[in-house]
């Protein structure tokens, strides 16, 4: 956006773009602004986070819960460094082998989860997603569940998503 102010009665363009004046047959003075320099024309980019959390009101299943996530700072080789969870205003560390194995995560995608299970006990998850390519080469991220029953964080899985809109569930123990 051009800016003017005034000087000596007339207007003169204080921005970073050239200012072409042109006259028409018709006496009309015409302005057209051309791009200059290309700090003019920026473009934003993506702030990669290294710490998300995420607080919610689970309500009677969990009550207040808190997820943290860290990672480490090169966005070449993004990695988890540390998962916490808090429940009952205790902070817990989800084990190591939860996401050593992850690359690239993408935190934007961080979410709890509260599922009431088909016992009497409920279920939390630690969901997010981690960048994946299918075998076709177009974007499809992997999304990681890590879960957390009966006081204990018992497992994580990945669900690959497969071509033809199927997916692959891999589960491990923790």
């Amino acid at each position: 956006m051009s800016k003017f102010r005034e000087r000596s009665g007339g207007m003169v363009a204080s921005c970073a773009v050239l200012s072409s004046w042109l006259m028409l047959s018709s006496g009309v003075l015409l302005w057209l602004p051309a791009m200059t320099s290309p700090a003019v024309a920026t473009e934003e980019m993506t702030v990669i986070p290294n710490e998300v959390s995420v607080q919610a009101d689970s309500g009677k299943a969990f009550g207040d819960i808190a997820v943290e996530v860290k990672t480490n700072k090169d966005p070449e080789k993004l990695k988890i460094v540390s998962i916490r969870l808090k429940l009952g205003g205790k902070w817990l560390k989800v084990p190591e082998a939860a996401f050593a194995d992850l690359g690239q995560p993408l935190l934007n995608r961080l979410e709890l989860r509260v599922e009431d299970g088909y016992d009497r006990n409920p279920w939390l998850y630690v969901y997010f997603e981690v960048a994946s390519n299918d075998i076709a080469g177009n974007f499809a991220p992997k999304r990681v569940h890590i879960a957390y029953h009966n006081g204990k964080f018992e497992s994580r899985s990945i669900e690959t998503p497969l071509s033809g809109g199927s997916t692959r569930w891999d589960k491990i123990k923790l």
